[in-house]
Parts: structure tokens; C-alpha cells; sequence
């Protein structure tokens, strides 16, 4: 019997053996923190290293040719792949990396290919059922690191940011991360049971709050930009019974003072109104009722007088107390017909000229802010739309929406120079009908919302309706931005703004 002895102590390394095997297993799945930065949750990283993070894929050795999205790590997700972001924290609706590993349509979004992708040498199964339901569940949550830090929190205060508001069915704004271009938050606006159109984004100056507008939506909606979300509303339906036509609801753009005390709004109706809104009490206090198709709207320095365009004609309306007086963009007499069409407005930084998008003559219209004097008609591309000015260099931006650039692309950018009046560049990039600019003095960039309307075959999300995107540009160099990226987002987005605008 004493030959049972020898026999336990090679149990015991049998068993050691075993214990050192499986714990060298449990730590291949384990994410390793990088330096400051936190790791995946264990649920969490086990999918990613077993079925993301995976050779031929999107680990180290292999990102560059996945859309060169890294998934090694929590760090590296937020980084974002050639198209942007494909986690927005809070948002697993909006998180287009569950797209691509959906097998259940029932459920969400399933685009193609179809991830982890297996080949003629290996197999890897689709994700299961519950691995995509902790995936989801985790960004709902916000998609935090193993100790708890969601991406894009810090300096809620201070954090440069810009928004763009979707139109068409999406009904939300999309806020962007100016350190990485990234979609880093979206914000649910409007009514899923109604038709609404987003149109209209302004930041207060002190990038406080946002105000948002939309087309078949009685409520002009306030935002705290530390959270973004929406904290008030204002029932326009009474002011606009009172100042235009009954039902309408078609709240275009807007124009903030710059004490952010107050905003002025328009109402894009065959005889719209455009109303003058205390943002502190959110109540409307003075109105100007039937204005001929009201779409945009700027304001001398004081903010006692404002220049509305007529969408459809030939003329400006100047707005002073309860005084409405036309101005004429051209020789002609007055006319509601389709002839300049006067889309966008805006104020020169010294406020003595104004710029007009005439998207029917394909010009810009600039106009002497005191004796109403149209001063000079530059040419621009087709179908001029928005507008952005910066302050660090004197440039204004104009989208064309129908200029016929490139092969696949339509669209292009003028940029023309505010004190000398001449056109600095005509950008020609792959655009597809862009509408939305916006300008961030503060980080150097100014940013082109492609809205893709009825253009290039591209996923379809919301509506069924191709996606759009943005791109990304340096001020000074008037260059791409951000590698080069063209950022994927939603269908139609159409308008933008920046929080700070120094």
C-alpha cells in the first residue's frame, strides 16, 4: 500500500498543471489596461478579443486593412475607424458596431458583411444572442471602461463641441466631438408619431444652452449643452394663431442675441411670421405676422433689428419693432415668384454688410447693413445654401448643394474672403449635396454636412433612406481634417452649429 504514496504528489502537479493551463486561458480574454485609460468590463472584452480583436481583423497586426478600426482595447474603440464612430455612449440605437454583428433584423439594424467574418481556413460563429444583448446593453449604459469612465465626459463645461440636426425621420441631433471629429452623443428630439423634419441648431454665445427647430413641430426645444439634453420647450402653437397662419409649424432658422437672453425665430409658412422669444422664460414676447415664406434671419449688434429672407422671391424683410420693410435684391419690382429665392443670411463680424445666399441665381447677394444698398453679386456654384463665417481668418463658407463637380459627387464649398469680396477657394471633395456648415474658430476647423438626399447608394437606416456624412477641414490651410476621414452618420443631416465660437 505504500506504493499510493508516490501517486499524490503527481496528482497535486496534475492538478497545478490544470489550474496554470486554465488561468492562462481566462487572461488571453482579459483586456490589459492602457496607461490611464481604463480596460473593456470582462462580459465586454471577452467578446472583443474572441470575436472582434481577432487576427485577419481588427487587432494590431491586422486594423489598417478593417477600416482601420482598432478594438484591442476601450481607448482604441473611441478612436473611431475610416468612417467615425461606431459607438455613441448611451445610444445603442445609433451604434452602428451592433449593426455589423446582428443576426436578427427582428431586433436592430444588420448590415453587410456580417461579423466576426469567417473564411475558407477558419470558422468563427456568428455572436449569439446573448453576447449581442450585452453589447447593447453596455452602450446603453454609456459603454463605460472596466472602472466605470464613460468616453467624451470630462470638462462637461468646457468641452468644444458641434451639433447637426437630422432631417427627414430621423429626429435627432447628433453631437460632435471637435479633439477627434467623432460622433461622441445623440440627442432624441420631436415626435416619432409625426412627420417632423429637424432644421434649425444655434448654441447660445456662452455655449450654455441650444436651441432646436423643426418643420411639422409646434415646440421650439432648449438644450443644456453640459449634458445634452433637452431641459425646456415652448409651445408655439398660440403665438403662431396669433403672428401667422394657424397650424403651420414649419420653424425654420433662428438668430440668438448676444446675451443669449433672447432668440428670434421664423416660420417657413406661404405667410409665415417670425416670432421674438425670451429664452430665459421661454415665452414669446413680439411677433411679426405675415412674412412670405420666412426661412432665415440675422440682427444688427443691438439686437432691436433683423433681416429675414423671403424663400421665395426677390427681396429681404427688415424688422424693427413692429415695423416690416422690404428689400429689394435686384432691380426688378417686388415679387413672390421664384427669382433670387433668398435662402441663408448672415451678419459680417463688423456688421456692416449682409450675405445672401440667392439659391436661383447661384450668387451671393451682399447688402450694406445701414442704407440696404446691394453692393456686389459674386458667382458661386449651384443651388447656394447654408452659410458660416469665421472670425481668426476673414472667411465666409457657402454649401452648393447641385454643383457638378466630381464623378460621384455633387456639391462643392466656396469659400470667399468677407472683406475683399473675392472667392478664396472652390473646395471640390466627395460631397453629396451639402447643406449644413459650421465654423470652430476655437479648434481651427469648420465642418460639411453631406446630406446624400436621393444621391449615392450607401447604407440605409432610418426611413430606408441612404446616410449621410460630414467632413472635417482646417481653417488655415483650407485642408482636410482628421486624416481624411469622411465621417458616416445618419440620414439627411442637414444643418449645423459649434458651441464656442472663440
Amino acid at each position: 500500500m505504500l506504493h499510493f504514496y508516490p501517486m499524490r504528489p503527481k496528482f497535486v502537479s496534475v492538478f497545478f498543471v490544470i489550474a496554470v493551463i486554465f488561468s492562462s486561458c481566462v487572461h488571453k480574454v482579459k483586456v490589459q489596461p492602457q496607461p490611464g485609460a481604463g480596460e473593456f468590463p470582462a462580459d465586454v472584452a471577452v467578446i472583443m478579443q474572441t470575436k472582434c480583436a481577432i487576427s485577419g481583423c481588427h487587432n494590431q497586426a491586422s486594423y489598417g486593412n478593417a477600416d482601420s478600426l482598432l478594438l484591442d482595447n476601450w481607448t482604441h474603440l473611441f478612436q473611431g475607424g475610416n468612417d467615425g464612430a461606431v459607438v455613441i455612449p448611451y445610444s445603442s440605437g445609433y451604434s452602428t458596431l451592433l449593426y455589423y454583428v446582428n443576426t436578427d433584423p427582428s431586433v436592430g439594424y444588420s448590415y453587410q458583411p456580417l461579423m466576426p467574418v469567417s473564411t475558407s481556413n477558419r470558422t468563427i460563429a456568428p455572436l449569439t444572442t446573448a453576447e449581442y444583448n450585452t453589447l447593447a446593453t453596455w452602450i446603453k449604459n454609456g459603454a463605460p471602461d472596466a472602472l466605470g469612465n464613460i468616453a467624451f465626459a470630462e470638462n462637461p463645461d468646457t468641452r468644444q463641441k458641434s451639433y447637426l440636426i437630422h432631417g427627414d425621420c430621423d429626429k435627432i441631433i447628433i453631437v460632435l466631438d471637435s479633439k477627434s471629429g467623432l460622433a461622441m452623443r445623440v440627442i432624441p428630439i420631436g415626435d416619432s408619431a409625426n412627420g417632423e423634419r429637424g432644421h434649425g441648431i444655434r448654441f447660445s454665445p456662452d455655449g450654455r444652452y441650444a436651441y432646436a427647430s423643426l418643420l411639422n413641430y409646434s415646440k421650439l426645444v432648449k438644450i443644456d449643452t453640459r449634458t445634452d439634453k433637452i431641459v425646456a420647450s415652448l409651445d408655439l402653437s398660440a403665438a403662431e394663431s396669433l403672428y401667422g397662419s394657424s397650424g403651420s409649424n414649419q420653424w425654420a432658422d433662428m438668430k440668438i442675441s448676444p446675451d443669449g437672453n433672447s432668440l428670434i425665430l421664423c416660420d417657413l409658412d406661404g405667410f409665415g411670421c417670425a416670432l421674438l422669444i425670451n429664452t430665459q422664460t421661454m415665452t414669446v414676447t413680439n411677433g411679426w405676422p405675415s412674412l412670405k415664406s420666412p426661412h432665415a434671419v440675422t440682427a444688427n449688434a443691438t439686437f432691436d433689428t433683423f433681416f429675414v429672407t423671403a424663400q421665395h422671391g426677390n427681396f429681404l424683410y427688415r424688422l424693427a419693432n413692429r415695423y416690416i420693410q422690404p428689400i429689394i435684391l435686384d432691380n426688378q419690382p417686388m415679387s413672390t415668384s421664384d427669382l433670387e429665392d433668398p435662402h441663408d443670411i448672415i451678419m459680417s463680424p463688423d456688421y456692416t454688410k449682409l450675405f445672401v445666399t440667392c439659391q436661383n441665381e447661384n450668387c451671393i447677394k451682399v447688402v450694406d447693413a445701414h442704407s440696404f444698398v446691394v453692393l456686389d453679386s459674386i458667382p458661386v456654384g449651384a443651388y447656394p445654401q447654408d452659410m458660416a463665417i469665421s472670425t481668426t481668418r476673414p472667411y465666409l463658407f457657402v454649401t452648393c448643394m447641385r454643383d457638378p463637380i466630381l464623378s460621384g459627387a455633387l456639391g462643392s464649398v466656396y469659400v470667399i474672403n468677407y472683406n475683399t469680396l473675392q472667392i478664396v477657394k472652390t473646395i471640390k471633395d466627395q460631397f453629396f449635396s451639402p447643406h449644413g456648415v459650421t465654423v470652430d474658430d476655437r479648434d481651427g476647423l469648420f465642418y460639411v454636412a453631406s446630406s446624400n438626399y436621393a444621391g449615392l447608394s450607401h447604407h440605409a437606416t432610418f426611413c430606408g433612406i441612404p446616410n449621410g456624412w460630414y467632413n472635417a477641414y482646417y481653417i488655415n490651410t483650407l485642408q482636410p481634417a482628421f486624416s481624411d476621414k469622411r465621417f458616416s452618420i445618419f440620414s439627411d443631416p442637414y444643418a449645423m452649429d459649434t458651441r464656442f465660437k472663440q
